[in-house]
């Protein structure tokens, strides 16, 4: 027997706790807590994107506030960017699964600065050090040369990264989602042109330059995540290098 997934824009949820609970999460992203009050946006794409733009030189909007609790904060062993992908990869869900066009507004407004602001970084970026033009991180990509023996990394980074690749997988995933689950071109080709951006950037300036030991480390290091949303990039575009 084959199992194939059918789709979430093929579900329809009926049950009344389900559809309680869809419209609980669909709330929450959109900066609304559990009672309903809201003095202050909860999740906020302006302030998941503080970091990304302080790596590419840009002044941060007023609202840009970086969050500096959880696992967001710039300083301990953060792991800062990876809850904006997972927040994205949530919105592009929530989009293609409600049913109610008001919300759909407002999530379609909240995937248009996400993807507007980052390709606002990456381009800006790529501008001042075109030799490594598609990064995108909330980090330098000095903090990846720590990891796979490269050298000349640049950009500013503010505190320390404890997991680099894992943060930056959860951007890429992110990207993705929107592309895959977001029926609005203005958003969804967006998300793919940073995407391959991202994989460019990958390719032409770390994975084309590993000798077999540094393959040999990169595997031992980062085996899953960042590996599925390369191959998936290949899936959608048929780009060798995302494979490779």
């Amino acid at each position: 027997m084959r199992l194939q997934d059918v789709g979430t824009e093929n579900v329809t949820l009926l049950d009344d706790f389900l559809l309680n609970a869809e419209q609980k999460d669909i709330e929450f992203l959109l900066g609304t807590n559990p009672t309903g009050h809201a003095p202050q946006q909860i999740l906020d794409p302006y302030r998941f994107l503080a970091h990304f733009y302080t790596t590419a030189g840009l002044e941060r909007p007023a609202q840009a506030i970086p969050y500096e609790d959880s696992w967001e904060r710039s300083t301990d062993n953060n792991f800062r960017a990876h809850m904006f992908g997972h927040y994205m990869s949530a919105l592009a869900l929530a989009y293609q699964a409600t049913h109610d066009e008001g919300l759909k507004k407002q999530i379609k407004a909240k995937l248009m600065i996400c993807v507007t602001e980052l390709t606002k970084c990456q381009t800006t970026f790529a501008e001042k050090y075109p030799e490594r033009a598609g990064y995108i991180a909330p980090f330098g990509d000095v903090r990846l040369d720590e990891i796979d023996g490269l050298t000349g990394g640049v950009g500013i980074s503010e505190g320390t990264v404890f997991v680099p690749w894992y943060n930056l997988h959860k951007i890429l995933a992110g990207l993705l989602d929107i592309y895959k689950h977001v029926d609005v071109v203005e958003i969804s080709e967006p998300a793919l042109a940073l995407a391959r951006g991202f994989g460019n950037y990958f390719y032409n300036v770390r994975v084309s330059k590993y000798d077999q030991s540094k393959k040999d480390k990169m595997l031992r290091t980062e085996y899953g995540g960042m590996n599925d949303a390369f191959y998936e990039l290949y899936n959608l575009t048929g780009n060798l290098n995302y494979r490779k």
